[in-house]
C-alpha cells in the first residue's frame, strides 16, 4: 500500500498538511485506528486553541488519492452548521468509516472514547463491522451524537473505484474497501501517476473550480 500513501503524502505537501500514519499496532484489529486518532486528537486539544487544526480527515491505507488540487477546507461546514462535528458517507451495509472527518473538540474525543469502551459494557452486540458497527450505532442512534453527525454524499470523499457512478474525473480519492480489490489499486495507480506527470492533460487531477464539488457542496447545504 505504500505506493497508495504516497498519494496522500503529495496531497498533504501540496496543502501544507501533517499527515500522520499507524505503523505499529496498540490495539486490537480496526480499534487500532481509533486509539491513533485520539492520541492525535488529545495532542490537538493539548494545544493553545489557536494552534490546532480545525479537522482530522482519516483515511484508510486502501484509499488513492485522484486529485490532489482539493483541499479539505471545501468540506468544512458553513457556520450555520458548525455544530456538526463528524461526517462520513453510507454504502449498501450502512456506514463506511474508512474515511472520515471528524472535528478537532472535546465532543470528538467523547465519540471515540466511547467507541473504545462500548464493547466492555456491550459485550453481546454485533460487531461484525469492528469499531465501524459501534460508530454507526452511536452517531444514528444516541442523541449525544446523533445532533452533531451528518451523512455526506460518499463519492465527496469515499468513492468506490467499482461503482462507475461514483468515480469519475475531479473527485478527492478512490477507496477500495477489501482485501481483493488489492490489485486495482495498482491499476488506478498508474492511471493517477501517469495524470500527475508535467506534460500530461490531466484527467482526473483538476481544479475545484472545474470539478462539481463547489455546486454539490452548495446545494447539500
Amino acid at each position: 500500500y505504500e505506493r497508495a500513501i504516497e498519494t496522500h503524502v503529495q496531497h498533504a505537501l501540496r496543502h501544507g498538511y501533517p499527515l500522520y500514519m499507524a505503523r505499529e499496532q496498540a490495539a486490537d484489529g480496526m480499534f487500532n485506528k481509533v486509539a491513533y486518532i485520539m492520541n492525535i486528537l488529545l495532542n490537538e486539544l493539548y494545544k493553545p486553541a489557536e494552534e490546532r487544526v480545525e479537522w482530522l480527515f482519516y483515511f484508510d491505507v486502501d484509499s488513492v488519492v485522484m486529485n490532489r488540487e482539493i483541499p479539505l477546507e471545501i468540506f468544512d461546514t458553513p457556520s450555520d452548521f458548525h455544530h456538526i462535528n463528524w461526517m462520513a458517507g453510507k454504502d449498501w451495509n450502512g456506514l463506511n468509516a474508512g474515511v472520515f472527518l471528524l472535528r478537532v473538540c472535546p465532543w470528538s474525543l467523547e465519540l471515540l472514547t466511547r467507541v473504545m469502551t462500548h464493547r466492555h459494557y456491550h459485550p453481546t452486540e454485533d460487531y461484525t463491522f469492528e469499531e465501524q458497527s459501534i460508530l454507526a450505532r452511536l452517531t444514528e442512534t444516541d442523541d449525544k451524537f446523533k445532533e452533531h453527525s451528518i451523512y455526506v454524499p460518499k463519492s465527496w470523499i469515499n468513492a468506490y473505484f467499482y461503482s462507475l457512478h461514483e468515480v469519475k474525473p475531479g473527485l478527492l480519492l478512490s477507496h477500495f474497501p477489501h482485501p481483493d480489490y488489492k490489485w486495482h489499486i495498482y491499476e488506478w495507480l498508474k492511471v493517477i501517476e501517469t495524470d500527475a506527470e508535467d506534460n500530461a492533460k490531466p484527467i482526473y487531477n483538476k481544479p475545484v473550480h472545474e470539478t462539481d464539488y463547489p455546486k454539490e457542496i452548495k446545494k447539500f447545504w
